[in-house]
């Protein structure tokens, strides 16, 4: 026996019973279920005996509820309208997706990401609208709070009530010089970053926080000589060679394949986990989780290619 059978109420239970309380009258429900009178009779009755009450005073002039078949009209009505809503929603999902979803990337992502996931989503999805935003992880954070975005990547975040945040990576971060400034390769020890004149973003920004309680738990203290929060701006310091800078790798890909800079790793290691978070919305068919699911697929297709020096969770 199907697992269905041992069910006592089905769909077509709680249409039969709504039909009969609106239209009063076991012919006239029937006729508009098209359904044969001594059908709708059987029908009904085997639901009795299956609940074990009656739901229906059969009357000389029609029927009427019982408090049984009040109780349970009630929650008829509700079980078919969210049937009726979860069919739109899957009819919706066989269509062609659309509607609007702004997404958020940090500077640092952008510059090895952007495209791509452009790219996938217009390939994917043509009938989205995309909007792009870039900034600093902190403000899309805020930003994806006040609803002002759908997504974001975001660095070092936990899910709360309203956003769902899934950890994608861990990007280590290096100290990035102009090109022949210092040995291209060679580690640099925590304890010797003070001797560099930094240009980093300011507090407001989680990763400076991060990065002084790092150097502090080492024993380090940083010579910040420039304060800017501006990501390309930053990159074109450094690749003057007038500052330095700790920025994870992808931030600087274009410029270290140019030849403008070189990204030596930190020593004890700092770490941070790059994050995508984004609106709980609680519909089946919603561009946001679409697009999600292609951005979570995309990051990972660049960081396994190599293209994103990053890794996996």
């Amino acid at each position: 026996m199907d697992e269905t059978d041992k069910l006592p109420l089905s769909l077509q239970h709680l249409t039969v019973l709504v039909a009969i309380s609106e239209a009063r009258s076991m012919t006239a429900a029937a006729q508009k279920l098209g359904m044969a009178q001594p059908a709708l009779s059987i029908a009904i009755a085997k639901l009795e005996a299956r609940l074990g009450m009656a739901l229906l005073h059969r009357e000389p002039r029609g029927v009427r509820l019982t408090h049984a078949g009040q109780l349970l009209l009630a929650r008829a009505y509700d079980i078919l309208a969210l049937t009726q809503a979860s069919l739109r929603e899957l009819d919706a999902l066989r269509q062609e997706p659309q509607g609007e979803v702004a997404i958020g990337l940090p500077s640092s992502t952008a510059a090895v990401a952007a495209l791509p996931i452009i790219e996938r989503l217009s390939s994917a999805y043509p009938k989205i609208k995309l909007r792009v935003v870039e900034a600093f992880s902190g403000y899309l954070w805020k930003w994806l709070q006040n609803n002002e975005i759908d997504m974001a990547i975001v660095f070092d975040r936990s899910a709360t009530n309203d956003l769902h945040c899934l950890p994608l990576a861990q990007e280590t971060m290096h100290l990035v010089s102009r090109r022949g400034a210092r040995a291209r390769h060679a580690p640099v020890a925590m304890a010797e970053l003070g001797s560099y004149p930094l240009a980093m973003p300011s507090r407001a920004n989680g990763f400076r926080t991060a990065l002084e309680t790092h150097a502090e738990k080492h024993g380090a203290a940083l010579n910040v000589a420039l304060e800017i929060d501006a990501g390309h701006q930053l990159v074109k310091l450094v690749a003057s060679g007038r500052y330095h800078s700790v920025l994870a790798p992808c931030a600087v890909r274009d410029e270290i394949e140019a030849g403008q800079v070189d990204a030596r790793p930190i020593h004890p290691p700092l770490a941070r986990t790059v994050c995508l978070a984004h609106r709980k919305l609680g519909k089946i068919a919603n561009p946001v989780d679409l697009v999600a699911d292609e951005v979570i697929a995309e990051c990972r297709n660049l960081i396994a290619s190599g293209a994103w020096q990053a890794t996996l969770l």
